[in-house]
């Protein structure tokens, strides 16, 4: 959900490229380790739910999915139905805070918020499940100038990621600064370089792994805990290589899902970086993409958000 357009890629993102050949995992050859079906779109009682680039966050204790877009959240069970709405409709909490732009589920099932008022201050609050208010959480140490587009939960850490400031902050749950990963500085980047590009899309896995692309570099990256950033994926048309990196997920075998915008297609990668398959179609078709961004997993079901009102599409993934 980064603002970047992907178009941006200039003289500076190539040289960039060719400097980062070092860090870059070169694709393996395919083989069919995993196979993805299309099931259904998230859905009510009138049809697929429309929406343009929700954000998106899973519980996988009750299996149930929460789609955040322009302040509401709609709750879809296992089925695919919505079950629930909250959100901007409740007054007392849009007053007080702002609108809820981005939610992750901690230890306990409740859920991390990030809301934001209309002068562009945001707070951290938890809610309950069915998005009652419980606490707002203070965050010292991360500066005015500190704007996350989304939260994450794991290993008793929240993660916020700024996806301008190419920055994630590791808190506790009490809100106390843990880390503050710089990855423009990381990536080398100058100042202009890092307003050139920005993380396109993000996500954490259980040992704390952060995964995130950015869509100038053509290149999605993985974060280790210990410091160690490694970039995978490179710029094509062929499977396996990148035209618009965009949305990331990771199941709980180490897979990892990348949606690319422009093929409206979905790359997967194993555990060692190396690429496996590719699947997925431009096509307004009930089984087409159009434009993926985001992606989340959960429970063998892999969720995808798009463009054009398109809203979010489930596969289920088999493992041969």
């Amino acid at each position: 959900m980064g603002t970047g357009m992907p178009g941006r890629l200039g003289v500076v993102a190539v040289c960039l490229l060719l400097a980062l050949g070092a860090l870059q995992v070169s694709p393996a050859p395919a083989f069919a380790e995993i196979e993805a079906r299309y099931m259904y779109n998230l859905s009510n009682f009138t049809g697929a739910v429309p929406s343009s680039w929700p954000n998106l966050a899973v519980d996988e204790s009750r299996h149930e999915v929460y789609v955040t877009s322009n302040g509401d959240v709609r709750v879809f069970n296992d089925a695919g139905m919505e079950v629930y709405k909250f959100g901007d409709e409740d007054w007392n909490l849009t007053k007080k805070y702002g609108h809820i732009t981005s939610l992750a589920l901690d230890k306990d099932g409740n859920l991390l918020a990030i809301v934001y008022t209309d002068g562009q201050k945001f707070n951290l609050v938890k809610l309950d499940y069915r998005g009652d208010f419980l606490s707002a959480i203070k965050l010292p140490g991360l500066g005015p100038d500190f704007h996350p587009a989304a939260v994450f939960f794991s290993g008793g850490h929240i993660y916020l990621a700024d996806y301008e400031r190419l920055q994630v902050a590791v808190v506790n749950e009490n809100g106390s600064l843990d880390k503050l990963w710089k990855i423009g500085g990381m990536l080398k980047f100058s100042k202009k370089e890092e307003g050139d590009n920005d993380i396109r899309s993000l996500c954490v896995d259980r040992e704390g792994n952060i995964f995130f692309t950015i869509a100038t570099l053509f290149s999605a990256f993985r974060l280790s805990p210990d410091g160690k950033l490694t970039g995978f994926g490179v710029r094509g048309s062929s499977p396996g290589k990148f035209n618009v990196a965009s949305g990331i997920a990771v199941d709980g075998k180490g897979y990892i899902y990348v949606t690319d915008a422009l093929k409206c297609a979905v790359l997967v990668f194993d555990k060692g970086l190396h690429f496996v398959q590719q699947f997925g179609y431009r096509g307004f078709d009930k089984a087409g993409l159009i434009v993926p961004r985001d992606a989340a997993f959960s429970n063998g079901k892999l969720y995808i958000t798009q463009s054009a009102g398109r809203g979010v599409s489930v596969y289920r993934v088999y493992y041969n």
